[in-house]
């Protein structure tokens, strides 16, 4: 199965970009949506997964959940992205701090490296994708600032990706909290 480590978009956070992306009016209109209830950050791509792997990185990913990030998300603007042939729409996301987002980023992909050595170790950047191009046909550049929404991520997901011909179906694998060990208590 197709997997990802993602944080999912809560309801309340969801309806204000929702808000941000409806006051933009002139917003690309040739790309295919992200459904609001699918919209993600992703931390890690797993790619296809053996099912007899997803215990492992089940018990991997509740050890990196021990040791969160202190910290936020900002998310303040739009942006076609990459800036080289753009395919995505992309809500960026601000970690703040960064450095403690990143740190925690690596160690979770060191992680579960154990189970998958062949992990995509690209640069994590982080945003939430709310479209995607049409095959063929890249997206014109743009760039749009809206009022910040702030949002402090709770949990991580292991979530189940399929593909179908009406997009991608996401399903929650397991849900982990956010909770530094000393707190469980």
């Amino acid at each position: 199965m197709r997997v990802f480590v993602g944080i999912s978009v809560p309801d309340a956070i969801r309806v204000k970009i929702q808000a941000a992306w409806d006051a933009c009016e002139d917003r690309p209109t040739d790309f295919r949506a992200t459904a609001p209830q699918n919209w993600h950050c992703t931390l890690a791509f797993l790619g296809k997964v053996n099912d007899a792997h997803i215990p492992i990185l089940e018990h991997l990913l509740e050890k990196a959940a021990e040791r969160p990030p202190r910290g936020s998300f900002c998310i303040r603007d739009f942006d076609t992205f990459p800036h080289k042939k753009p395919a995505y729409l992309i809500a960026r996301v601000i970690p703040e701090p960064a450095d403690t987002w990143m740190a925690f980023t690596d160690r979770l992909r060191d992680l579960i490296s154990v189970a998958l050595p062949g992990i995509d170790r690209k640069p994590w950047i982080p945003h939430i994708a709310i479209g995607r191009a049409r095959k063929g046909h890249p997206l014109p550049a743009w760039k749009r600032t809206f009022e910040p929404i702030d949002w402090t991520p709770h949990e991580i997901s292991l979530v189940r990706s399929e593909l179908t011909k009406d997009g991608s179906i996401y399903t929650d694998i397991r849900v982990f909290p956010l909770t530094p060990r000393e707190s469980r208590r």
